[in-house]
């Protein structure tokens, strides 16, 4: 029966349960969440012993981002209905987006123990194990589900995204296509195609695979994310074609800049001046997904931790799925933390606003599992954006972005007004977990690069690899998760060899166990390359820290002059070039002084230690004194 003659019915007959049901179930097919969720629940209201309704009840509300809500009416109603394996399977799914993924396992075994081989169950399940990190029980559960059901394209969308994450690129592309086969209109599947693409460095498609995930889902701001942050990455996009993709964005998920230049920000007067002694601390609210060993928690580690209480007080929103050891430092380090996991826009920003937050600081940009959509509707008086994303948000809601003169120098192609802090805009913390710098005795010398994949393009590899050939016995080694990969391997030797630099001289290394195996592998390179346009932030620091020099090519956007603005603050400006040619001879006569090398081997990491890129408590300082600055500016109206 169609939605409209439903709605009829129920207009004579407002107490028949089963239309309600049914109701639900059509608008669900057709889209309607918000329809299907009110249909739903006027069910459950008018028969709360029906148990299957107040399961789908419960799944409508996870998938609109209210998964905590329900975890104690599915607690119930598992005790309610121990043997209704639907009930366990969405309890499952409620512990799964709040990032409880052992809980979720469990709920999914019970499920499953009640309903033996479920290809939905086991797809539901091995999402949970791969965001605990498990893949291997991840893609284990996936083949399961495909082997129930041929053909299942959830499952073929989750071993791709699994295999994306296990650096099996190529792999992962196969099962995508078979995905997009079984469910051409699934936005998530042309989506997580263009993540493969990406991790491969197949730049074209990857841009044209996300396109076609934005024509499917329009309002997906993730899947907006995911083609800007792609822009960033290809050589083929020049610094006004990246700006007018970001308004584009502002245009769509919040209210847009006037006239296509300088921040909105209507709540902003330049003429006021901060206070000198404030009669409170600001309250400053942090917002990422990304509070785990990654570049985020490397960064915001030395500020929470130099934050002076009688100024500031530091309020993380953390999104994070599947908190780790890192997580839990910082949340110790913070004078609130609310985890938001799970939580759709609306509750965080009432959380926020009870919070009585002053400035809010989004640290994630256009990467995963941002929360811009939050900012767009203005969640906080003033609100500001740093270090996750090499540029522009977009946003005309965002009022400022933390940056310095290197890093940008012109206040072109930002819709935001640019604060650029004196010493650069990043503060290193150096992982405990590093070994001492050193250098692998009997080795020839070599070049080397461990950034994510997609920074190294056809034209970096080909550049890097004639480099490496021009130096007699000098050898060039490369490590990236999709590097496991053998198709990707065979096409990164083959774009060495067409170089002249044959594969006897090149070594292809994929993930290593840990971070301590991954910082000693530095004792098997002598010089360092930064790729470009996008050049390096988390690895630069990380290689300086291991004694080994990094040479970069300062670039025209933000994302490739990162690079140019920490060494500068690290005091090694010499290893700045200005073009491919002087990059190039840097980099050559570099790795031919081994007396130099074995200086900067043994005094990098002291000269870093030293500067201004480790100074924690003068950062503090500094991005202290600029959000009292940013408030001072701010009129209540």
């Amino acid at each position: 029966m169609a939605a409209t003659e439903l709605r009829l019915l129920l207009k004579r007959r407002p107490d028949f349960t089963a239309a309600w049901n049914t109701l639900g179930a059509a608008l669900h097919e057709a889209g309607d969440k918000p329809g299907a969720e009110e249909a739903f629940a006027e069910a459950a209201r008018l028969n709360p012993a029906d148990i299957a309704t107040r399961a789908n009840l419960a799944a409508l509300r996870i998938a609109r981002g209210d998964a905590r809500g329900t975890l104690d009416d599915l607690r119930r109603l598992t005790t309610d209905a121990p043997d209704f394996a639907d009930g366990w399977n969405v309890l499952g799914l409620a512990f799964r987006a709040t990032g409880a993924q052992e809980d979720a396992v469990e709920a999914f075994d019970r499920a499953l123990a009640l309903r033996p081989g479920d290809p939905d169950i086991l797809t539901n399940q091995a999402g949970a194990w791969q965001l605990a990190g498990r893949l291997d029980k991840a893609g284990q559960c996936y083949q399961q589900a495909i082997e129930a059901r041929p053909g299942f394209g959830p499952a073929y969308l989750g071993l791709g995204s699994a295999l994306i994450l296990d650096g099996q690129a190529a792999e992962a592309k196969a099962f995508l296509a078979a995905a997009i086969e079984a469910e051409p209109g699934n936005a998530d599947a042309w989506g997580n195609y263009g993540n493969a693409c990406k991790a491969a460095a197949e730049y074209d498609e990857a841009i044209e695979a996300y396109r076609k995930a934005i024509e499917l889902r329009p309002d997906d701001a993730g899947q907006w994310s995911n083609w800007l942050l792609m822009l960033q990455y290809d050589p083929a996009q020049t610094p006004e074609t990246i700006w007018q993709a970001h308004l584009e964005f502002g245009r769509k998920f919040g209210e847009g800049l006037k006239d296509g230049e300088g921040p909105r920000a209507a709540a902003i007067a330049t003429a006021a001046a901060p206070p000198e002694e404030p009669e409170r601390p600001l309250r400053i609210g942090y917002m990422s997904a990304d509070f785990r060993t990654h570049s985020v928690a490397w960064f915001l580690e030395p500020l929470l931790r130099h934050h002076d209480r009688a100024r500031v007080a530091a309020i993380c929103y953390s999104d994070v799925a599947s908190p780790d050891g890192t997580t839990a430092r910082l949340k110790g380090l913070a004078d609130g933390w609310r985890d938001v996991a799970g939580a759709s826009d609306a509750d965080v920003a009432a959380m926020i606003a009870g919070d009585g937050i002053d400035i809010l600081i989004d640290l994630a940009g256009h990467t995963a599992g941002n929360r811009l959509s939050l900012f767009g509707r203005r969640a906080a008086p003033v609100q500001a954006t740093w270090l996750g994303y090499p540029g522009t948000t977009g946003l005309a809601e965002m009022d400022y972005r933390f940056t310095d003169d290197i890093a940008d120098p012109e206040d072109m192609f930002h819709s935001e007004r640019l604060v650029r802090l004196p010493g650069g805009f990043h503060c290193y913390a150096p992982p405990a977990a590093a070994p001492e710098p050193a250098r692998k005795p009997g080795r020839p010398p070599t070049f080397g690069s461990f950034n994510n994949l997609s920074k190294v393009t056809e034209d970096v590899m080909a550049c890097w690899s004639a480099l490496t050939a021009s130096v007699p016995g000098a050898r060039l080694l490369l490590k990236a998760r999709p590097l496991a990969d053998p198709a990707i391997r065979d096409r990164y030797t083959a774009i060495a060899n067409d170089a002249g630099l044959p594969a006897n001289r090149l070594e292809l290394v994929g993930h290593v166990k840990d971070l301590a195996a991954h910082l000693a592998l530095y004792a098997e390179i002598d010089v360092a390359l930064d790729p470009f346009p996008y050049a390096g932030t988390t690895t630069t620091c990380e290689a300086l820290w291991m004694g080994c020099p990094v040479v970069t090519l300062r670039g025209g956007t933000h994302a490739g002059r990162v690079g140019a603005s920490l060494l500068t603050h690290a005091g090694l400006g010499e290893l700045v070039a200005g073009d491919r040619g002087e990059m190039e001879r840097l980099a050559r006569a570099l790795i031919g002084d081994a007396a130099r090398l074995e200086e900067y081997r043994s005094g990098l990491r002291g000269r870093l230690a030293g500067s201004s890129v480790c100074d924690a408590t003068g950062f503090a300082r500094k991005v202290e004194g600029a959000c009292w600055g940013m408030w001072g500016r701010f009129e209540i109206s």
